[in-house]
């Protein structure tokens, strides 16, 4: 067996070397960051509607008791609650539809171009 030497490895530029080891950590930290605030917003909306749920069951409750003690009437037997859609929203769908078919034109015509 030949005398064992020392190996040793050149690294050709250390400085950019450490720059991109250092930026990569940065990135992690700041991800692990987003990640924990992620995880507290989770837990705060989850405490909300656990007391949103609770509220509304109070208040399915406390609405069968005033229907109890409210008088019984003709008009109250018939009517129906009607269920209205707003405008708005049909406003927004039709919008969306035709945003859809200027994209859909679009990449028609880049199709196109790229064919070319």
């Amino acid at each position: 067996m030949k005398d064992e030497e020392p190996l040793f490895v050149g690294v050709p530029d250390p400085f950019d070397l450490r720059k991109g080891i250092l930026t990569s950590s940065k990135d992690i930290l700041n991800s692990l960051r987003r990640y924990e605030n992620f995880i507290a917003i989770k837990k705060e909306k989850m405490k909300h509607t656990v007391e949103i749920v609770k509220i509304m069951k109070e208040i399915s409750s406390l609405t069968k008791k005033l229907k109890l003690e409210m008088p019984k009437t003709s008009a109250m037997l018939k009517a129906k609650p009607r269920i209205e859609f707003p405008e708005k929203i049909i406003e927004e769908k039709t919008k969306l539809a035709e945003l859809e078919s200027e994209l859909a034109n679009v990449e028609e015509k880049l199709n196109r171009m790229e064919r070319r």
